[in-house]
């Protein structure tokens, strides 16, 4: 199934969408990417898992940020509630049409940001989370991600000093890393973000999936045992980090997973 493109209005410019399915489709499903080369690693079998639910009966919609992908603006001047505005975009333009549940699917930063909307916004609009191998802790991850920054300078000579990348640009300096211009702004609001039970985290159904995964981690483990109100489900997927790995283009195990978990949330919801 063949997609559409769609410039919509964002909070700052505008916003690039990619379409899968019918657009008249009582379900939709709103995809949220994950951080900087992590999105386009992952593009191929996002696209894959979107053309399997819109053949399912989903109107799938895949958002990319302002300053990232084909959506306007630059990365240096985006920050987290940009992108959280962004997210508020997308659903309205969604919900232009009468639906019945309105799925917000993110991958690793997309499902930490997508959680983050949902006990930010209390957003109602909202009926479920998909996650898919969520970022638990932003400060973990900026750390992972500026050792990109780190290695490079070795290669090239460079990491005699061994300069602390990170505490640079939190401190103000903009850094580039792996041909990304990052500001501190952006970077502190990323580190700052965590994935903890809330009351409006409670009231919509969770769709948690460690993807890439023998077992659950303990860290994931710990958090599922805190979180109340029964609307959790956890899965586990074994695969490829297909969103750490160049010419990754099949997740056939997740993307049929997905498809089951959504279905049995469809299902639940209409009994």
């Amino acid at each position: 199934m063949t997609y559409q493109g769609h410039f919509i209005t964002g909070g700052q410019a505008r916003l690039y969408l990619a379409t899968f399915g019918n657009c008249s489709a009582e379900r939709a499903v709103l995809f949220l990417p994950p951080f900087m080369e992590e999105m386009n690693l992952s593009r191929a079998v996002v696209a894959r898992q979107a053309r399997m639910l819109a053949e399912a009966g989903y109107f799938v919609v895949l958002l990319d940020f302002f300053g990232t992908g084909d959506s306007e603006g630059e990365i240096d001047e985006a920050t987290v509630p940009v992108w959280l505005d962004d997210i508020a975009a997308a659903l309205a333009w969604i919900g232009q049409k009468q639906r019945s549940s309105v799925t917000l699917w993110g991958l690793r930063l997309g499902a930490l940001l997508a959680a983050h909307y949902v006990d930010d916004r209390n957003a109602d609009v909202v009926d479920r989370l998909l996650l898919w191998k969520p970022v638990i802790n932003g400060h973990q991850l900026m750390s992972q991600f500026f050792r990109l920054k780190q290695m490079s300078e070795m290669m090239q000579g460079r990491g005699g000093n061994q300069i602390n990348w990170y505490r640079r640009c939190l401190e103000g300096e903009p850094v580039e890393v792996a041909g990304y211009l990052m500001s501190s702004s952006l970077v502190s609001q990323v580190s700052a973000l965590s994935l903890q039970p809330s009351a409006c985290l409670d009231a919509v159904t969770v769709i948690w999936i460690e993807a890439a995964s023998e077992k659950v981690p303990l860290v994931v483990s710990r958090l599922h045992d805190q979180w109340t109100g029964g609307r959790l489900s956890l899965e586990v997927c074994s695969g490829v980090p297909f969103w750490q790995v160049p010419d990754s283009y099949d997740a056939e195990n997740l993307s049929v997973l997905t498809l089951k978990c959504l279905q049995e949330a469809d299902r639940v919801c209409h009994a």
